[in-house]
């Protein structure tokens, strides 16, 4: 109750200025804008504290000039963060297949003047080009495909088709700059994308920081990235911790079908170098 109506005095404070942007007050963002309905409702993004783990191991991850995949942008938190890492010459491509959340995210890249540095695709990177079937079950910020939808509550009416593309597809047909850092965050998918995205994995080697959801998703995962000689490690407070067993990573999410850990995916040459 206490804590309820804190956070109700803050949202009352920060929003008492007039205009579509509000500041973000504490973290590596402090000093840059959100969107009123994303930034009040989510006070950890305006106070440094949003998915902090994951967040600092991204940010660790994102040196100036870099090419950054945000994968599942959502309301373009870390495509903000990236951009504000990666600085002078850095590049930050952002997936989400919402418009509705591309249309914000762009005003806020906007708001920030990082509209030359940040570039969005109203598209779904996944393991094949085409169409699919796209749920956003409780909100525009929750979405998920059809084909990793089984199990959740979803109403029908809440479908809609979505553009779909592989990773290989946009950088060595479509012509663009391959990643050096890749956030991936997409509901259960995460195993589809990466499988869209062998070539680049072996011929282009770029960090994944991926937030896996569920036993199923974790088990892919590691059989697409185990032949690709890159080493897997769980993002925790206290530090990275490296997965050398299949069982003993896809035992991390028992006890609920959508258990959500991040990790990091390093390619073995980087992950040499940096010890």
């Amino acid at each position: 109750m206490l804590q309820a109506f804190a956070k109700s005095c803050i949202r009352t404070v920060i929003g008492a200025t007039s205009g579509a942007t509000v500041p973000v007050l504490r973290g590596p963002l402090r000093g840059r804008r959100m969107l009123r309905q994303h930034g009040l409702p989510h006070l950890s993004m305006l106070f440094g504290t949003y998915e902090r783990v994951f967040a600092d191991a991204f940010s660790l991850r994102v040196p100036e000039g870099d090419v950054i995949y945000d994968i599942g942008a959502n309301v373009g938190y870390f495509s903000l963060l990236a951009a504000e890492q990666c600085r002078t010459g850095g590049v930050v491509h952002s997936f989400e297949p919402v418009p509705e959340l591309v249309a914000d995210m762009e005003a806020m890249m906007d708001a920030n003047q990082l509209q030359s540095q940040v570039t969005t695709h109203t598209v779904a990177l996944s393991d094949s080009n085409g169409t699919v079937q796209f749920y956003t079950p409780a909100s525009a910020e929750t979405g998920v495909i059809a084909s990793v939808a089984e199990g959740r509550q979803l109403a029908e009416e809440t479908a809609v088709e979505v553009a779909t593309l592989t990773m290989d597809t946009f950088v060595f047909d479509q012509g663009h700059a391959p990643p050096d850092v890749v956030k991936l965050d997409v509901e259960g998918a995460e195993a589809c994308v990466l499988s869209g995205a062998l070539r680049v994995l072996r011929e282009h080697r770029p960090v994944v920081l991926v937030e896996i959801h569920g036993a199923l998703a974790a088990a892919d995962v590691w059989d697409v990235i185990a032949p690709l000689n890159y080493d897997l490690a769980l993002l925790t407070p206290s530090g990275d911790v490296p997965v050398r067993d299949r069982t003993q990573w896809v035992d991390l999410f028992e006890g609920s079908r959508w258990r959500i850990h991040h990790c990091v995916l390093t390619p073995r040459a980087r992950a040499a170098q940096a010890a």
